[in-house]
């Protein structure tokens, strides 16, 4: 999987908590996965019959998980350094869960992940910006 790095925008007290987590573990990861596919899987399912305003109200549900993904965002590069075979079955078993083509397992986890990190790195930007006000 390719590296996705978000350490420069978490807590360093979270950064001292993946050395006491056993190697292999992606609780982090998973939080985030969940996150990406259900965004992902609400916006493609508002766009089979054409966009409507009340769409919308389908995005709440996964909107509900970006906190916990958020919330261990910086860990997220370390379980994927530290991703062995068990941790990406337990990745691959999250997609199988939604009856998606197996072949394209790997390809959906890098890009859900991709893509609930990149909105964490926003979600942190913004919080740093709200912090650093203008006078």
């Amino acid at each position: 999987m390719d590296r996705v790095s978000a350490k420069s925008y978490g807590n360093p007290e979270k950064s001292k908590k993946v050395k006491e987590k056993k190697m292999g573990s992606v609780k982090e990861l998973k939080e985030v996965l969940e996150f990406g596919l259900a965004l992902g899987m609400s916006i493609d399912e508002s766009l089979e019959d054409g966009f409507s305003w009340t769409d919308l109200l389908a995005l709440v549900a996964p909107m509900t998980k970006l906190p916990a993904a958020i919330e261990g965002i910086d860990l997220v590069d370390d379980e994927i350094a530290a991703l062995d075979a068990e941790g990406k079955k337990e990745l691959s078993e999250v997609i199988e869960k939604l009856e998606l083509d197996s072949q394209l397992t790997e390809e959906i986890i890098e890009q859900s992940l991709t893509t609930a990190v990149e909105i964490g790195k926003l979600v942190m930007i913004l919080r740093k910006a709200k912090i650093v006000k203008p006078d």
